[in-house]
Formats: C-alpha cells, sequence, structure tokens
C-alpha cells in the first residue's frame, strides 16, 4: 500500500512541472511578448540605428574636414577674400606694412559649415581643435524613436582625425612676416627673397616655380613644412598654401 505521504510529494510535483510549463508557454500561447522583447526591439531599433547614424555622421564629418583643410589652403587660409585682397585669386596675406592676421579657429568655423550644408541643410556645428583632431558640437537633436512615452535622442557632434594641424598658418604667416620686413626695401627683391625664404617656400607654382612680381607684389605656392597630406578620393593630396605678399614700401 503505498503512502499517503508519498502519493502526496507525486501530486505536488506534478502540479509544479505544469506550473512552470505554463509560465514558458504562455507568452507564446496567449499572445504575451517574452520577457525583455521590448527592450531587445529598442535597443535594435534606436541605439544601435543611433550607433550607425554617429558612424556615418563621423565619416561625413571627416570628409569634410579634410575637404576644410584643402579649401582653405588653396585661399590662404581665409574662407572669404581679407582686407589685403587677392590678385589673380592668389590671397594676399599683407598689404604694405599691415598684415591681415588669421583667426584660424572662425575661418575654420566658416569654412567647415558651409561645406557641410552641401550635405544637410539644417546642420550648424561649433568647432573647436585639439592637435589634430576637429571636435564638432550642435544643439540639434534628433529624436529616433518614442514608444510607450519611451524614446532616443541624437546628438550629432563628432570628433575626428583629419591628420593635420592648422597651427601650421601660425608658423607661416610668422615667416611671412620676416620675408617682408627683411626684403621690403631691396633693390632687387628676387635675389633678397632667394636668400631668405624657407625651400619650401616657392614662387609662383610648386610643380614649376617661377619668379613674378607685379607691383612688388609676389604670388607664392607653399609647401607644408610638417609634409601633410589630406586623404582624398583615395590618394593622398599635399597640403600646398596659395598665398601673395606686398613688398611695397607703403
Amino acid at each position: 500500500m503505498k503512502s499517503k505521504k508519498g502519493a502526496l510529494f507525486h501530486w505536488i510535483g506534478i502540479v509544479v512541472i505544469f506550473a512552470l510549463a505554463f509560465a514558458v508557454l504562455s507568452p507564446v500561447e496567449f499572445g504575451v511578448k517574452p520577457k525583455g522583447t521590448w527592450q531587445l526591439d529598442f535597443l535594435h531599433y534606436n541605439f544601435v540605428e543611433a550607433e550607425k547614424q554617429l558612424a556615418d555622421r563621423d565619416q561625413v564629418a571627416l570628409e569634410i574636414g579634410r575637404k576644410t583643410v584643402l579649401s582653405l589652403a588653396s585661399k590662404g587660409g581665409f574662407t572669404d577674400t581679407p582686407s589685403c585682397g587677392t590678385v589673380e585669386e592668389v590671397t594676399y596675406w599683407n598689404k604694405g606694412k599691415d598684415f591681415c592676421f588669421l583667426n584660424v579657429d572662425q575661418e575654420v568655423n566658416e569654412q567647415f559649415n558651409t561645406l557641410y550644408k552641401k550635405h544637410d541643410k539644417e546642420a550648424s556645428f561649433i568647432l573647436s581643435r585639439q592637435g589634430k583632431e576637429l571636435i564638432g558640437k550642435t544643439d540639434r537633436e534628433v529624436l529616433l524613436g518614442k514608444k510607450n512615452e519611451q524614446y532616443y535622442t541624437l546628438n550629432p557632434g563628432f570628433r575626428v582625425d583629419v591628420d593635420y594641424d592648422f597651427d601650421e598658418y601660425f608658423k607661416l604667416q610668422d615667416e611671412a612676416k620676416k620675408l617682408v620686413n627683411e626684403c621690403r626695401s631691396a633693390p632687387q627683391l628676387q635675389d633678397c627673397l632667394e636668400k631668405v625664404k624657407p625651400s619650401y617656400w616657392k614662387f609662383g607654382s610648386c610643380k614649376q616655380e617661377q619668379f613674378a612680381e607685379q607691383g612688388r607684389k609676389v604670388a607664392f605656392c607653399i609647401e607644408s613644412p610638417q609634409k601633410y597630406a589630406v586623404f582624398e578620393k583615395g590618394k593622398f593630396v599635399p597640403v600646398q598654401y596659395k598665398a601673395g605678399l606686398d613688398f611695397e614700401m607703403n
């Protein structure tokens, strides 16, 4: 004869098994999502999507940062024509004794945002520099999703390494001031410049150097002293600055 106590434990075991099976199967059988499903969906459709967008934004910012380097160099570092003027598309850094020294951060901000708006008209960044990195901040937020009062916002800032330091402009403008001071009164301007200019300052063109002056104004192509080169369109493009100096006595 079976013990009543043993029979009781037998039935309790069966009840526990059914309870566990109900707990496992009920989310599927009764149309209730298993615990954690909504959180996984949220991560997949919002957080993961946000990370993808941030990666895309960084890539765009990197490409535009590189374009900013080359674009500014081709204009002597100025986004718009300075008061020192231009001659035959060459931006001049001085007018007689007066120099139009660069506000590098301002020019980088303006040029970068101008180029970025071709990609996104609503975008506006405040840029700062740290070594060879550009750091962009914006107040604009992007709402990625909202469900049951839960949502994820993305602040599309960035930090990218353009492998170039804009502080090189300060070195070049110091050298420009020295050239003007030493050669302004020289009767033979070319002879003076050839003696005092650094080797990376080329007359006219970096490819085919040739001295030319117009009313004691001389155009230069300046190779990067640090030999910076920017990766663009599948190749490295050397950074070369186009700038002119005015050696008039006035």
